[in-house]
């Protein structure tokens, strides 16, 4: 999930979006999920082909970007390898970061990819 500005979601009803499915895209719009008044827009949408899922988010603004964060979580060892992570036969690319690094927790690993300044589209690639 997107870290913006420092914040995470939020929980409550108040913070709720809403998801879609739309010739073969699955979209979530969740820019209420973080309670920031300067992020007009957040979506989300999944896209899937035989051996890939490619994960695309679109911010949108009220004046300048904010720092964004993407994290993904995984529970199987994570690897980076060039220009890609390595996890559980999975690999992840994306040429929208202008960092990744990975922190491991308690039983999982989290996978940060620190999206380039001025950034309003995040785009990763899954490939099985």
């Amino acid at each position: 999930m997107p870290i913006i500005d420092g914040q995470y979601q939020q929980t409550g009803c108040q913070y709720s979006g809403y998801a879609e499915y739309t010739e073969g895209v699955f979209t979530v719009e969740f820019s209420r999920a973080y309670g920031i008044k300067a992020l007009t827009g957040l979506t989300r949408n999944f896209a899937f082909t035989d051996n890939s899922v490619t994960v695309t988010d679109t911010f949108a603004f009220d004046g300048d970007t904010l720092p964004i964060t993407e994290r993904f979580v995984s529970r199987l060892p994570v690897k980076i390898t060039g220009d890609a992570v390595e996890t559980g036969g999975l690999i992840l690319r994306t040429t929208d970061a202008d960092d990744v690094s990975v922190t491991q927790e308690e039983g999982f690993w989290c996978i940060d990819y620190t999206v380039t300044k001025d950034a309003r589209k995040f785009t990763l690639e899954i490939l099985a």
